[in-house]
């Protein structure tokens, strides 16, 4: 009886471990799509360059919400043509000052 009760346990914790496993590798794909399908570069030197700035400016602007990204673990992503227009919009909203 305790044989029996024992077996039928393993056989219900190797197909969690199957379940968990599939659902480990099909997070894994979405993560591989979305950062694939459009141009990501990693970390503030991607950003730095994407911005034409230095990596402590990157930083300030990340921190204060002007560019968007996006967060897998403690990695940042970048999407390079979001960069472009986040930075192009943050530029037209700012005043002329040669205006009266």
């Amino acid at each position: 009886m305790l044989y029996s009760e024992i077996k039928k346990t393993l056989e219900n914790l190797c197909d969690l471990v199957i379940e968990q496993s599939n659902e480990i590798s099909e997070i894994k794909q979405r993560m591989v799509s979305l950062t694939s399908s459009s141009p990501k570069k990693k970390g503030l030197k991607g950003l730095a360059s994407i911005m034409g700035s230095s990596t402590t400016t990157a930083h300030k602007w990340l921190k204060t919400g002007i560019i968007p990204y996006t967060k897998i673990g403690s990695i940042y992503l970048f999407n390079e043509t979001e960069v472009i227009e986040a930075l192009k919009n943050r530029k037209n909203r700012r005043p002329n000052k040669d205006r009266n």
